[in-house]
């Protein structure tokens, strides 16, 4: 019997894998991987300590930062919210940990690895594209890698994270509902610009 990962890695996902080129801009959809939303109280130092050692990193503490670790990255959605991508491991295998970490009803810990897709977009024309769309500054003085934004792109709601300055890089998250739209919209700027 195949076990979780390779069953993720062959899942069809809403966009199939697409990517599209145009005028020095690429736009790709992620390959999937499972993701949790822990909920705990992220300014207790013991329960940081215990959460950093099952995730292999300190997660997050400055606001609209992520933080990546080997197969891991940790998202800060709000003071007690993170969002964490499994690259490697699923989250079947990562959920009893974490909930462990977290003290008996002090937080919660939720699958939502079906819920969720990231298109990447890349190119030295990413930020325009991206700008054209959200009411959110995407401006390198504002807006650089390490630092992510829950904002609105379009019609629809958005994990911005960027992911490198030189060759401006973003990863773009949107629910499976919205995630034609948004490639579509992304899309048809990039083909603009």
């Amino acid at each position: 019997m195949a076990d979780q990962a390779t069953l993720r890695a062959g899942m069809a996902t809403p966009l199939s894998g697409q990517s599209y080129s145009s005028n020095g801009i690429t736009i790709s959809e992620q390959q999937s991987c499972d993701k949790l939303i822990v909920r705990a109280d992220f300014s207790d130092a013991a329960t940081v300590a215990a959460l950093s050692q099952v995730l292999g990193q300190t997660p997050a503490l400055e606001a609209n930062t992520y933080s990546m670790a080997d197969d891991k990255a940790v998202y800060w959605l709000g003071p007690d919210e993170r969002l964490v991508y499994l690259h490697a491991q699923t989250a079947a295998d990562t959920i009893g940990s974490v909930q462990a970490a977290i003290p008996a009803g002090k937080g919660a810990v939720v699958d939502v690895s079906d819920y969720y897709t990231v298109i990447q977009l890349s190119g030295q024309n990413a930020r325009d594209v991206l700008s054209s769309g959200t009411p959110f500054d995407v401006h390198p003085r504002v807006f650089g890698a390490g630092q992510c934004a829950q904002t609105r792109y379009g019609s629809a709601t958005v994990l911005l994270s960027a992911l490198d300055d030189d060759t401006p890089t973003f990863n773009v998250q949107v629910r499976w509902s919205f995630a034609q739209y948004l490639w579509t919209y992304l899309a048809r700027v990039a083909g603009y610009c």
